[in-house]
């Protein structure tokens, strides 16, 4: 039984999804930064919703500083690699 719902899990799973879909390596690339700047945010949120009287660890900005980063770096790329292959084929 556990077996099958790992199966599903992974064919499901939004990532599986993006890595084996038929597309250009430029929007895969975009698809994965968003769905890491979504998962590095997800702390941070959860913290400033559920508990605004609290202060927020300084782990939760950190996480969400060096995701950011990396999302948009890989944003960047992806959108340049779309740009060159479109315009270096015509």
């Amino acid at each position: 039984m556990i077996n099958r719902w790992l199966n599903w899990a992974w064919k499901h799973n939004p990532i599986t999804r993006v890595v084996y879909a038929k597309a250009h390596w430029g929007i895969k690339l975009i698809a994965l930064s968003l769905i890491l700047l979504i998962a590095v945010s997800i702390p941070l949120l959860i913290y400033r919703v559920f508990l605004p009287q609290v202060l927020v660890p300084s782990f939760c900005y950190y996480v969400f500083s060096f995701g950011a980063v990396f999302a948009n770096l890989g944003f960047v790329v992806g959108l340049t690699g779309l740009l060159i292959e479109h315009y270096s084929r015509h």
